[in-house]
């Protein structure tokens, strides 16, 4: 079944609040710009941060994003893992993205 309209709000308030989660667990926050796109400032560099339920098969950054950042944050749901009743989470990183 593909995506709806109620899904695809869904899957974006999820990555919105994961990546509030994320940059706080990072150690930065979220910056206030008006693109809608989770980005931060880490270590110097801006940074992108994406996040995925399990089941989600890929995570995607658009170019008018990818063209402005240094690196990618990709927060994904752990398949196998559930620690007291909620999933746990595994951060991958893509630096240096020309």
């Amino acid at each position: 079944m593909g995506q709806t309209s109620d899904t695809g709000r869904a899957g974006n308030d999820f990555g919105h609040l994961m990546g509030t989660y994320a940059a706080k667990h990072l150690g930065t926050k979220l910056l206030e710009i008006d693109t809608g796109s989770n980005e931060a400032m880490l270590n110097g560099e801006r940074i992108v941060i994406k996040a995925a339920h399990k089941n989600t098969s890929s995570v995607g950054v658009t170019l008018n994003v990818l063209n402005h950042v240094q690196t990618i944050v990709v927060v994904l749901e752990d398949k196998d893992k559930l620690s007291s009743g909620t999933h746990d989470y595994t951060i991958y990183t893509a630096n240096n993205i020309d």
